[in-house]
């Protein structure tokens, strides 16, 4: 994970196996959606190890500052809203979160 994240970012645990990872320089939603695109890939490598063979997935919810929400508390709120409809969609993939009017 550390590979994706620049000296201005970071990565929280949010509980349980919910992580939020804050960009602070983000130019162009384009580059969102590329390193959304990273971080999903990577977790379908499959890990070997003494104990056997494992491979993980990972539910991934966007929200973008201000479009999405002008305060922390509903950015989160938003991007677990939008991981939530990744898992409802049956898991392992990213959706950015969108206002609907």
């Amino acid at each position: 994970m550390l590979k994706f994240i620049g000296p201005s970012d970071f990565v929280a645990r949010l509980g349980g196996d919910e992580f939020a990872l804050v960009l602070s320089e983000v130019k162009e939603r384009t580059d969102v959606d590329r390193l959304a695109a990273s971080i999903h890939a990577s977790f379908q490598e499959v890990m070997t190890t003494k104990g056997g063979t494992y491979q993980v997935g990972a539910s991934i919810g966007i929200a973008l500052y201000p479009e999405s929400s002008s305060d922390s508390e509903s950015l989160v709120r938003n991007a677990d809203s939008a991981m939530y409809e990744v898992k409802r969609n049956g898991k392992g993939g990213v959706r950015m979160y969108r206002i609907t009017p």
